[in-house]
Order: C-alpha cells, then sequence, then structure tokens
C-alpha cells in the first residue's frame, strides 16, 4: 500500500483497526506524521494475515513519540503462548510479540 502521510495532530481515538503482516516488516505499509506528537486512546484491533506471529516479530506502525495509551488491545494475545509487547509502542511506534512465561512457585 505504502505510507500515510498525516499534516497535522493524530489522534487515535475510539477502535484503530490494523492488519499485520510479516512479509514486509518492518518497512512496508506505515503511518508517517509532519505535525504533533500522536495521541493514542480507545481500542487497537489487530488481525494478522500470512504468517502466524511469532516471538520476536516487530512491527513499526506508528510514528515515534506519542502520548497517552490505548486503553485496550484486541485479541488480547497474538497466539498461544504470546503476548504483545507494547513497551515501545507510544516512544517508538514499535509494537513487537513475546513468549509468555508463566512461572509456578511451590512453597512447602
Amino acid at each position: 500500500m505504502g505510507t500515510l502521510t498525516i499534516h497535522g495532530e493524530l489522534t487515535l481515538a475510539g477502535d484503530t483497526l490494523l492488519r499485520l503482516n510479516k512479509v514486509g516488516a518492518p518497512s512496508s505499509d506505515q503511518i508517517a506524521k509532519s505535525g504533533g506528537w500522536p495521541a493514542f486512546v480507545g481500542t487497537l484491533t489487530l488481525s494478522s494475515v500470512g504468517t502466524p506471529l511469532a516471538a520476536g516479530d516487530s512491527f513499526t506502525i506508528f510514528p515515534a513519540g506519542g502520548t497517552g495509551s490505548h486503553s485496550s488491545i484486541s485479541p488480547a494475545t497474538p497466539g498461544n503462548g504470546l503476548l504483545w509487547d507494547t513497551g515501545k509502542l507510544a516512544s517508538d511506534g514499535i509494537l513487537s510479540v513475546k513468549i509468555f512465561v508463566r512461572l509456578e512457585v511451590t512453597i512447602p
């Protein structure tokens, strides 16, 4: 598709729908801005197309630097045994996939 360029303020409110495809990542379709920092609110709804997502996958989906955070991400996980890593989403626009590790502690 290419790059969608936003001139001015960008506020992603309500339901932001994105399709993730590992082919072409991380530099395929993107949102670029030439205005203020993007504001993140509402739900980020993601769908994966093509090859299933795996730990270590990373997508630059928003312009770097932002304010706020999405109230939720749907689906809640990218797959069985995986978690969304949103640690760099607002600062760098990067959404990643990581392994869900469950630790069980037995106290005698």
